[in-house]
């Protein structure tokens, strides 16, 4: 049970929960922003290209960045980390992380093909969500890397 209550801390108190929650909030206060938004974005056909690409390279980022967090080098760092007693959450972290990566891909390619009919605002919205929080997911699994090697270092 607290393996579990573990995992939803990890989900739902994070950067990327947090900038999704100011996302939403910010869609229903000002939707013709999102509107903009998706306008200045669908307006150029290479655009779309280039924006349904970027999550399958954040995607590609956040797998190798996450294989660096959980076997950091050598036999000696890994064998300390995969000792550690909280190896599973951080284990839960780096696949909770690709699986968010997932998730902004398969949004990308529905919204850019329009394989779900829905309104620009709302385009507008999953467009700033996808690129954004992917983002995030990066940005904490370079810091954990960082971290990681910092603390390994001063065990070895």
């Amino acid at each position: 049970m607290k393996r579990v209550l573990d995992c939803l801390k990890v989900v739902f108190v994070s950067g990327e929960f947090l900038f999704f929650l100011l996302a939403f909030w910010w869609y229903g206060e000002n939707r013709e922003f999102f509107l903009n938004l998706w306008g200045a974005v669908s307006g150029k056909k290479e655009s779309g290209y280039f924006f349904t690409v970027l999550p399958i390279a954040i995607l590609i980022s956040s797998y190798a960045l996450g294989k660096r967090v959980l076997y950091p080098s050598n036999d000696n760092e890994n064998k300390i980390l995969c000792g550690w007693e909280y190896y599973w959450a951080l284990e839960f972290r780096v696949y909770w992380s690709v699986l968010l990566c997932l998730v902004a891909c398969v949004t990308s390619f529905c919204i850019f093909i329009d394989f779900i009919p829905m309104s620009n605002a709302i385009k507008g919205f999953l467009f700033l969500c996808y690129l954004a929080v992917p983002l995030v997911v990066i940005t904490t699994l370079f810091l954990a890397e960082l971290t990681i090697r910092k603390i390994l270092a001063t065990q070895l």
